[in-house]
């Protein structure tokens, strides 16, 4: 039982990490996007704008995958 109790915890201490990584992941990324889109508007050199849509699409499956792994969490619990 202590053993079943122990590992419930582990999978509850994951669960935080795996939405303070994600969260942080998506805050990354969308500051990516912002300072690429910044440097093309400045720059207009067409490198930076597909990195702002490179950034654009890591932010975004960050977000889907951090409102998948709440919403099984929302389910399990």
């Amino acid at each position: 039982m202590k053993r079943l109790k122990n590992f419930v915890g582990d999978i509850e201490k994951m669960f935080m990490l795996n939405v303070i990584v994600m969260g942080v992941l998506v805050i990354l990324s969308f500051l990516y996007t912002l300072v690429s889109l910044v440097i093309h508007l400045f720059t207009k050199n067409q490198v930076f704008l597909d990195a702002t849509g490179f950034g654009l699409a890591v932010c975004m499956m960050s977000f889907i995958a951090l409102l998948v792994v709440i919403r099984v969490a929302e389910n399990k619990g």
